[in-house]
């Protein structure tokens, strides 16, 4: 779920996090021998029982040659030479395959558009990649015996230039799959086809490198390895920064792990002569065994996490817990307190899917209509709107709306700012996506009709195009917006975006400073600073809209810092969202400045 959820994206990676290429792998063994079974139907029906109306005489029929029982157009078909029969089955599975992956090409390229960040995982997206190289598998006869020696340079040589091409232009924000997937997938392609059979020349001298063929050799293994030592190095280091050297070092032991694990554990089993019922009571083995652990460890990890949480729980209603220690007098000594529970659950989730009151009206590609709350007769409708960081605040607001009897309701499109702002071009995919999206959130705000706008937005970390300097930037565009809000709502609530987190202190600072959090402490000025959005709604204030500021900072920081954790609580779920547990501690504070703000004459 994390991998496709735009709210997961920035929680710690796992060391399993790579195994998804493994399960797309396995989804299409599934149904591949099935299709391929059908395909050889399709063959024998076409090649075998052509003239099926035709009854077999139970006597050999004079000058044909068939056999008691053969029907005369089976036997004497020239189809069934066994040369022929299979350049005919050949060109059958050539035709279906084809069909195959040209079917599931266009798929992936509607679902890389409709759901770009689904789609990447998505287990049909990646189902025409597979086709490719069964296309390459069933044609390589005919590369092999019509090349000219040109043509197999030519082919390699295009083949690894688009793959270093590949390697340099594409960039993480590009819709993939969709059509930028064609280019590693048919450079390779390339490269295959131009070594069929025989070896290319020139490009040969580098290809029949002894270092390069064991590199090949190795590689899944590779692959296998890399990734869990690239997680866990820094905690085995102790370090939240890895340079050069450690790098290093994960390389060595990629490669080393990577070599004995293809010598020892992987190639053994494949010149082992047992049979199929030994090698299926193994495997059940096997899996019974690796079952049993992973039960085992869930189970201790929970009963260690329940401990865990109640004493957590206790913990949050001491009157110096969490943001209290930054507030309340006398407790300031309780800031740098440990955190009483290192486990970020459910419970600790900010995402408004799991507020189970709300229900979705509308919804899409990071965008999202909800109503929470509806209640019969409310006094008031509040609407939260803006991006992933006013959804943040939906617990606290929750509960509020139900002392006061709100209807409330939230439009959110995450990773996009509100109204008249757009990314960096540096960001093509998050431009397009919320150049598309804005005017339609706007529109449903509109057609909602809420009395109060609550807003928030991650400005202070996200670039927006423009002349000028970010706050400007920022100010200049959302004015605009809150007077084009203002003409069907009342007032707007802006609530002070959170400090930052990812850009002023490595996700995992805790991980390495349990003991001492005061450590991932970070100056005031650094995670706060210039905020674009305080500095709009400021501006507006000045300006006589009925816009009112909700600042909150004091919670997070003192004078000079701004903490990653506080009177023994997290405050980040990820990087860059206050976690559910911090945000509803801050519910009687929010109020208190919340309702003098929305009064009944408003």
């Amino acid at each position: 779920k994390q991998a496709v959820d735009y709210h997961a994206m920035g929680q710690a990676t796992t060391v399993a996090q790579h195994y998804w290429s493994l399960s797309v792998e396995e989804q299409f063994y599934l149904i591949w021998p099935a299709f391929l079974s059908l395909l050889l139907i399709v063959f024998c029906r076409r090649f075998f029982f052509a003239k099926r109306g035709q009854i077999a005489d139970d006597k050999a029929v004079p000058g044909t040659g068939a056999a008691p029982g053969v029907a005369p157009a089976a036997a004497a078909s020239p189809d069934l030479d066994p040369a022929a029969r299979a350049a005919a089955y050949r060109k059958t599975l050539l035709i279906g395959v084809t069909l195959f992956g040209t079917a599931f090409f266009a798929f992936g390229l509607w679902f890389t558009t409709y759901s770009p960040n689904q789609a990447y995982f998505y287990t049909p997206v990646r189902f025409w990649e597979f086709a490719v190289g069964g296309l390459v598998a069933l044609a390589a006869p005919y590369f092999a015996a019509y090349q000219a020696k040109t043509l197999r340079v030519l082919l390699s040589l295009v083949g690894w230039v688009t793959l270093l091409i590949t390697c340099v232009v594409l960039q993480p924000y590009y819709p993939f799959p969709g059509w930028w997937a064609l280019l590693p997938v048919l450079a390779t392609a390339l490269v295959i086809i131009a070594g069929e059979g025989k070896e290319v020349p020139y490009i040969h001298v580098l290809t029949d490198l002894r270092i390069g063929q064991w590199l090949g050799d190795i590689s899944y293994s590779l692959y296998l390895w890399h990734w869990p030592l690239i997680v866990l190095a820094p905690y085995a280091l102790q370090t939240s920064l890895l340079n050069w050297k450690h790098k290093a070092v994960i390389l060595l032991l990629t490669l080393i792990l990577g070599t004995l694990s293809k010598r020892f554990i992987e190639d053994p089993p494949q010149r082992l002569r047992v049979s199929t019922l030994k090698t299926f009571l193994a495997m059940l083995v096997g899996v019974a065994v690796i079952f049993a652990g992973m039960w085992g460890a869930s189970a201790y990890a929970k009963h260690a996490y329940a401990i865990e949480k109640r004493a957590a729980d206790e913990w949050t209603k001491d009157k110096c817990a969490g943001p209290r220690a930054l507030t309340v007098p006398g407790c300031s000594k309780y800031v740098s307190l440990p955190p009483k529970s290192d486990y970020m659950g459910e419970e600790n989730n900010y995402v408004s899917d799991l507020v189970p009151e709300c229900k979705i009206l509308e919804s899409g590609d990071r965008r999202v209509y909800k109503i929470c709350d509806e209640g019969a007769n409310p006094s008031k409708k509040v609407l939260l709107l803006g991006d992933s960081h006013v959804e943040q605040w939906i617990w606290p607001l929750r509960e509020i709306a139900k002392r006061e009897n709100w209807e409330l309701a939230i439009i959110e499109t995450a990773g996009c700012p509100l109204g008249a702002l757009s990314p960096g071009h540096d960001k093509v995919r998050d431009h397009a996506i919320c150049s598309e999206t804005q005017p339609l959130l706007l529109s449903w705000a509109k057609d909602y009709n809420p009395d109060v706008v609550i807003t928030s937005m991650h400005a202070k970390g996200e670039f927006i195009e423009g002349e000028g300097t970010q706050p400007q930037i920022y100010t200049e565009g959302l004015l605009r917006t809150w007077k084009e809000i203002l003409t069907y709502a009342k007032e707007i609530i802006v609530l002070a975006d959170t400090p930052e987190n990812e850009t002023v202190r490595p996700l995992n600072c805790l991980d390495f400073s349990r003991d001492n959090p005061e450590s991932c402490a970070r100056p005031r000025e650094l995670a706060v600073g210039d905020a674009p959005l305080t500095a709009a709604a400021r501006q507006a204030e000045k300006e006589g809209l009925n816009v009112h500021l909700v600042d909150l900072t004091s919670h997070f920081c003192d004078e000079q810092q701004c903490y990653a954790s506080v009177g023994g609580v997290k405050v980040y779920y990820d990087v860059n969202h206050v976690q559910r547990v911090y945000m509803m501690m801050l519910e009687s504070e929010l109020e208190k400045q919340l309702l003098p703000l929305i009064g009944e004459d408003n």
